[in-house]
């Protein structure tokens, strides 16, 4: 998010509820649910970022820690 109007979170309290109602909305489609067929929605947003992130990291395996 660039750029975010309004008020911020300042307690435990309001970050432990947005990241609650975060994890609420991504968990919506974990399961049956098909994602929405709108022209916006980016499905392969995911494949596009690592792939276009290999010119910054061509061996990520290298950044991986290991125990």
């Amino acid at each position: 998010m660039e750029r975010v109007n309004g008020h911020f979170a300042h307690s435990k309290e309001q970050f432990n509820f947005i990241a609650h109602r975060l994890g609420m909305f991504n968990a919506e489609y974990l399961t049956a649910k098909a994602l929405p067929e709108e022209i916006w929605v980016c499905k392969n947003w995911l494949k596009s970022w690592t792939t276009s992130s290999r010119m910054y990291a061509p061996n990520p395996e290298s950044y991986i820690f290991k125990l």
